[in-house]
């Protein structure tokens, strides 16, 4: 209890926006885990969204999980992915037994792909923002990602030297687990080949972000007319070209926000912007603040 209510305080939610911050989730391990239930918060907690990653493992009774468009009542060990972005809440019948596992991560913690540009094919289409994963009880797939879910958290909990390193690994298991089982079930032939060219696009953007890219270039790239490619690039990777890009600009724009002392008028043309009130326009409807707000 002691770790929830040390979570619940670094929360802050802005009724605005319905943006959740949670600004215990510092820069050098930004990760919270901890239980929350019913005897915690009763009925509906508010609508809200945020810029990490969490993770919800049903633990006791049937919480109700809602995204945007859809509802998921819970049994035991299900788990539910929320993504940057996504507008959700949950609901505990009050008197009731509800409880979850809550793991809040910035993906940075576990993927970067700049200095392991690999992760680019796994990572990229798992936290695409606004999007969520559901996962029911199946048996080859839950019960090892209840395993690394309960051990992530009781390493979290007892703090013992070196338990950002445990943590972590158990979150790039979980998520590589995740990818696999779905991969091997799912996976068409064609889906592969379809996948082996949308990839040729999806790298040249991480390592061209910074540069003009057009629809054009890219669909010719993977040798796809115009209009197949962005097609098929949106259901695969459940988002446009356009925001795709967008999503790996801001990214590296937050970074060099931080990390530099760079002008924010500069970063915008630095991460391929044609124009500083574009930059301004995409990077508010992305954090719902300003970049000099943010710096």
């Amino acid at each position: 209890m002691k770790e929830l209510k040390l979570a619940q305080r670094r929360m802050i939610y802005n009724k605005q926006t319905g943006k959740e911050e949670w600004p215990g989730l510092d820069y050098f391990f930004p990760a919270l885990l901890y239980p929350y239930g019913a005897e915690n918060y009763s009925g509906n907690t508010p609508s809200h969204w945020h810029e990490c990653v969490e993770v919800l493992l049903a633990v006791d009774g049937n919480p109700v999980v809602w995204t945007e468009d859809q509802q998921h009542i819970l049994n035991k060990n299900d788990i539910v992915f929320l993504n940057a972005g996504l507008h959700h809440h949950v609901t505990f019948q009050k008197g009731s037994n509800d409880k979850i596992i809550v793991v809040a991560f910035k993906p940075d913690l576990i993927y970067d792909n700049h200095t392991r540009p690999y992760e680019i094919e796994y990572f990229d289409e798992f936290f695409c923002r606004n999007t969520y994963h559901y996962i029911p009880v199946m048996p080859k797939l839950t019960d090892k990602l209840v395993i690394l879910l309960e051990k992530a958290l009781k390493e979290y909990q007892a703090q013992r030297y070196g338990y950002e390193l445990e943590v972590v690994s158990c979150l790039a298991q979980i998520v590589a687990q995740t990818l696999r089982f779905y991969h091997e079930r799912e996976k068409t032939q064609e889906d592969r080949q379809q996948d082996g060219r949308l990839k040729i696009a999806m790298q040249y953007i991480h390592t061209h972000y910074y540069e003009k890219i057009s629809l054009e270039q890219l669909a010719e790239m993977c040798s796809y007319n115009y209009s197949y490619f962005s097609k098929l690039f949106k259901r695969v990777n459940h988002v446009s070209v356009s925001e795709y890009i967008h999503d790996i600009r801001m990214r590296e724009a937050k970074k060099m926000i931080i990390l530099t002392d760079e002008k924010i008028c500069n970063i915008g043309y630095m991460v391929g912007f044609g124009s500083v009130a574009t930059f301004n326009r995409v990077f508010k409807e992305f954090y719902g603040i300003s970049p000099n707000e943010y710096s």
